[in-house]
């Protein structure tokens, strides 16, 4: 039977669900934030600082040693708006117009969804870790690198839970399952939960795929730079050694090593005997002299007397470390990542109500998902016009929680 007859709020209600359904990656990440923005009377602005746990360290020995308590945190702020927008006239209403969910709420709630999945995504050029996904053959093994950017989420004092979650590329998707036939298992309740992108459990990771995972082409770099600077700790570093010319050399998103510089475990903070990864925060550009100014995460933090709780690295870096890049020059990489759902977050909000026309909302309470729509007519040309909107942000939260696993694009 036709839906024409549905009601203003349960078409809200109907394009929540579509979109909720639709979304990957925002389903394993925090989401319980949402009720802090546009409470009436207690309106907090676009912004939420989330408070991070403080980093503690432990003294040996009878002797009291106070340390600093320092908390930290990040801001969550409401800056983005999609919509759908539509219109139709009073004979395409009348005449033409019906399954309501099938024809328009579906579509509307599928880029709705993707919209924020590709956003959240888009924030991978956060995460300072990575491992590289080899290239498909017989004697190469796609799911073990998986396995190793788990293993780096170890390093990096992540809690071993049940929120961990690989987040594929639909081609990298088809060479894992691939790999791993008898391991993926569509179970009734899977098919139960109408989840898109869901492919099932192992190896101690929940694995979806999703067509929103970012592309990320690398900077051209040139010349061999060196570390330039030596410091107690700083989110930037100064480098010599790249080609003589004023040109940009690394994209934000680029990742770099410094030689003889390991990372540590953020808790115990012993080496992990392996080099600390930084991510590039802005695109650098190089100087005419080839010098340039590199904005990193983590922050250079060497060790220290009595320990720095906050430490990243082992030992700090020499004068004329080389720096060496993870990922070629000019190349484009699928950034495929695994993660602990602290490592992003995502807030929503319902919009103002609208002064004029029908309006309504749909929130989840559970998951912070919120909708809202709009209708109204224009008399002059006959003709109804809608939009569904939603606001939202989103912040990674505690990206050292994450992992990159880079796949080149054929």
């Amino acid at each position: 039977m036709p839906d024409v007859i549905l009601t203003i709020g349960q078409i809200t209600r109907e394009l929540l669900d579509c979109t909720e359904n639709n979304m990957v990656f925002c389903k394993g990440i925090m989401r319980q934030y949402s009720s802090e923005f546009a409470r009436p009377g207690d309106k907090i602005g676009p912004t939420l600082n989330i408070r991070l746990p403080a980093q503690l360290r432990t003294v040996s020995g009878p002797n009291l040693q106070v340390q600093d308590y320092i908390e930290q945190s990040v801001p969550l702020t409401i800056d983005q708006q999609e919509h759908v927008d539509l219109q139709f006239s009073s004979f395409e209403m009348t005449l033409s117009l019906d399954a309501w969910r099938e024809r328009i709420g579906r579509p509307s709630g599928i880029v709705l969804a993707n919209k924020v999945d590709a956003y959240g995504l888009g924030l991978y050029w956060a995460v300072p870790n990575a491992v590289m996904s080899p290239a498909p053959s017989p004697t190469t093994s796609k799911w073990r690198a998986y396995l190793q950017a788990g293993a780096v989420l170890a390093d990096n004092g992540c809690p071993a839970d049940a929120t961990w979650r690989a987040v594929l590329n639909q081609w990298e998707q088809v060479e894992v399952v691939n790999e791993l036939k008898g391991l993926f298992q569509s179970s009734e309740e899977i098919r139960r939960q109408y989840e898109r992108g869901l492919m099932g459990e192992s190896g101690g990771l929940v694995w979806t795929w999703d067509q929103n995972v970012a592309v990320h082409v690398s900077g051209p770099a040139g010349g061999a730079p060196l570390y330039a600077t030596t410091v107690t700790g700083g989110a930037s570093i100064t480098v010599t050694g790249f080609t003589a010319a004023a040109a940009l050399r690394l994209k934000r998103g680029d990742l770099f090593t410094i030689a003889n510089v390991n990372g540590v475990n953020p808790v115990s903070l012993a080496t992990t005997g392996k080099p600390r990864q930084f991510t590039v925060t802005a695109d650098v550009n190089s100087a005419a002299d080839g010098t340039a100014t590199i904005p990193l995460y983590p922050p250079i933090i060497g060790p220290e007397t009595p320990a720095n709780p906050r430490q990243t690295v082992a030992a700090l870096p020499i004068a004329a470390a080389p720096l060496t890049l993870v990922m070629t020059a000019n190349t484009a990489y699928h950034q495929n990542i695994v993660h602990q759902e602290q490592a992003f977050a995502l807030g929503m909000c319902r919009l103002q109500e609208p002064f004029s026309g029908q309006s309504a909302y749909a929130v989840d309470a559970d998951n912070g998902v919120a909708i809202r729509t709009w209708k109204a007519s224009d008399i002059s040309t006959d003709t109804h016009a809608s939009r569904a909107d939603e606001a939202f942000g989103m912040v990674a939260t505690r990206p050292i929680w994450a992992c990159r696993v880079l796949s080149a694009v054929a």
